[in-house]
């Protein structure tokens, strides 16, 4: 078992909520409690996984709008139709 942290959030000195962070050799494991809000922890799931697949990419901003842009004509092109009536 590698290095454990606990992290408490305390309101009024009672414990609401604990998650623990835990490093191996291998992997980080986090525990959360049932009460975490699941859509709330898919974003942040969502970013983690984005910011981990994106960081070895250097790209400026001009070509993320342009590309952005082009997405979302795209979209605009083929969704029009259900959203104008």
């Amino acid at each position: 078992m590698g290095f454990a942290t606990i992290l408490f959030r305390v309101i009024f000195g009672k414990i609401v909520r604990a998650m623990v962070v835990e490093r191996t050799n291998k992997e980080v494991i986090i525990r959360l409690p049932l009460s975490v809000n699941t859509e709330d922890l898919q974003a942040f799931l969502n970013y983690a996984r984005y910011t981990e697949l994106t960081s070895g990419f250097q790209i400026d901003q001009k070509n993320v709008d342009k590309l952005a842009n082009q997405i979302n004509s795209s979209w605009w092109e083929k969704n029009r139709k259900h959203l104008i009536k």
